[in-house]
Formats: C-alpha cells, sequence, structure tokens
C-alpha cells in the first residue's frame, strides 16, 4: 500500500511539473508570436504639388509650383527673360534667364564661364537639345543651360534649402520646351527685350 501511495504521489509530481513546464513553453511560444508581430502605422501620402505652366515671349515654357512667388524683373532691359522664383519657408531661389551670348555650343558656354573653374559638369538636355549641367561649390550653385538661335537659355539654382529647390529645378527642366511665338511689333518704346511682356498659364 505504501508503494502503491508513492507512485500515485510521483505520478501526481510528476504531472503537475509537466504541465507547469508545458505551460511556460507555450507561453513563451505565444508571446514570442505577439513580439514578432508587425506593427502597422498608418502614414498619410503627402499632398500633391499643385503646377502651373509659364509661357515666356522669348520662346520657351515650363512647368513650376504654384506656391512660388514670381518675379519677372521687368527692370531688366539687358536680358531677353529673367524669371526668379522665390517661396516664403524655403530659403534659395531659382532664376530661368534667357541672354545674349558669344559662346557658340554649350562646350564653349562652360569652357569661357570663369565662375565655372574647378565645377563638376554633367550631360544633360533641355528644351530638347543638348545641355550642361555645372555644379559650383562656393558659393553653392547649380546652372543648366543650352544654346539656342544664339541665344543662351540657363537655369540658375541657389539651393538653400535643397529638398525642396532641387525638386523644384528638376521640374523645370524636365518640363523645359522651346515654343515659336511671335514678338511684339518693333516701334522706339518697345524694341528692347526687357520690354517684352511674359505671360502665365495656370492649369
Amino acid at each position: 500500500m505504501i508503494f502503491s501511495k508513492w507512485v500515485v504521489v510521483s505520478g501526481i509530481i510528476i504531472g503537475v511539473t509537466a504541465g507547469s513546464i508545458t505551460g511556460v513553453y507555450v507561453w513563451k511560444k505565444m508571446a514570442n508570436k505577439k513580439a514578432e508581430a508587425p506593427q502597422v502605422t498608418s502614414v498619410s501620402a503627402p499632398a500633391a504639388v499643385q503646377m502651373a505652366t509659364w509661357t515666356d515671349p522669348a520662346g520657351f515654357t515650363f512647368q513650376y509650383p504654384k506656391d512660388v512667388t514670381i518675379d519677372k524683373h521687368d527692370e531688366d532691359t539687358e536680358n531677353y527673360a529673367h524669371v526668379e522664383m522665390t517661396h516664403k519657408d524655403h530659403p534659395g531661389n531659382l532664376i530661368v534667364w534667357a541672354k545674349d551670348t558669344k559662346a557658340a555650343d554649350v562646350n564653349a558656354w562652360v569652357k569661357t564661364e570663369k565662375q565655372f573653374g574647378g565645377a563638376t559638369v554633367s550631360e544633360a538636355t533641355l528644351g530638347g537639345k543638348p545641355a550642361k549641367t555645372v555644379s559650383v561649390e562656393s558659393p553653392k550653385k547649380v546652372f543648366t543651360g543650352t544654346i539656342s538661335d544664339e541665344l543662351l537659355f540657363m537655369i540658375e539654382l541657389t539651393p538653400t534649402d535643397a529638398a525642396y529647390w532641387t525638386g523644384v529645378h528638376d521640374d523645370i527642366v524636365k518640363s523645359f520646351a522651346f515654343v515659336a511665338l511671335d514678338p511684339p511689333a518693333a516701334s522706339p518704346d518697345t524694341s528692347s527685350p526687357g520690354d517684352w511682356t511674359e505671360e502665365e498659364v495656370v492649369e
């Protein structure tokens, strides 16, 4: 009888211990699965940037963000186009130029610009024409230019807020196109390039 009781008691102890071990193993396994479960967080998609189209009497067009401020620099009577963009929340600026040049092509343009000494130069396309992108370190500026009809068409970027202005620069370069526009009738008062009137077309 004593032996039988010992067997029963031992069986109960072993059963309880085994059950406890099994319970701990199952609990740890479930806890690990819970810890490994991916954490899903909702992220709002950024608002789409609204674009507008600029068409210039100098014979080109491009798209740009509607929230920038544009100064046409009507006081500039030396260049055919001097379109400056700024933004109240993003330091820096971007200027689209059309100006006279003595350079026969973009290679000559890069070689004759003193400020390009030691700059990084890469191939580009602007308005479907061969262009160059020149990155100057001091002061930090990026120039993308091409030559058409003996004029230099150039985008000058001052990327103080690089994250914003680099995107604007890329959008303008990609959308830049040459268009055939009739210049105003020549007269003693309206013959200079600076007297042309730029036109903004908002999409």
